[in-house]
């Protein structure tokens, strides 16, 4: 069982970010996603760390997605943070 800082690092903020760049694009494929993510590698947080590691992974942001539609969430907190980092970029 993971303790709750390492749900977070390991699970909740990769599918945190996962969600919010679907909210933002309403695109749902792991190539698109992994598109999008490239654009936030230069963002100076856990946000282009995450996007760093996953844009080159799409099988990893495959399970992500797999996890959501299986009903597992990051907190809504967490996605309304990635939102609105990633919505001052554009």
């Amino acid at each position: 069982m993971l303790d709750e800082s390492s749900w977070e690092l390991q699970k909740e903020r990769p599918m945190a970010l996962v969600l919010a760049i679907i909210e933002k694009t309403h695109e749902k494929t792991p190539i698109s996603i992994s598109n999008y993510m490239k654009k936030l590698i230069n963002i100076d947080s856990w946000i282009g760390r995450y996007s760093l590691l996953l844009s080159e992974n799409p099988d990893e942001i495959a399970k992500i997605i797999n996890d959501l539609d299986l009903g597992v969430l990051p907190r809504k907190d967490l996605v309304k943070k990635v939102l609105d980092t990633i919505s001052k970029i554009e």
